[in-house]
């Protein structure tokens, strides 16, 4: 889970604050439950593959819509980011 914040944050237990680096990145949305999230990485992958576009080695998740915004899973939503090397 990740916050943005304005100025460093200090963690509290249990915690790191981790700055993200900056630079080209791939992001895709994926649309639906979270037990089809591995397929849609699995499809950004591909289509890194096949553009030869390398990926930094990690990634992140951003939840736009999720259980608390909607009880459908079919309208969650995903951002994918994949940075890229």
């Amino acid at each position: 889970m990740g916050f943005p914040v304005a100025d460093l944050a200090t963690p509290r237990s249990g915690s790191i604050a981790v700055t993200l680096p900056g630079g080209p990145a791939v992001a895709a949305l994926a649309v639906g439950p979270y037990d089809l999230l591995g397929a849609a990485h699995a499809e950004v992958l591909g289509w890194l593959a096949e553009h030869d576009l390398t990926p930094a080695g990690f990634l992140w998740e951003e939840y736009l819509v999720g259980p608390g915004d909607s009880e459908d899973p079919a309208a969650w939503q995903t951002k994918l980011v994949y940075p890229l090397s």
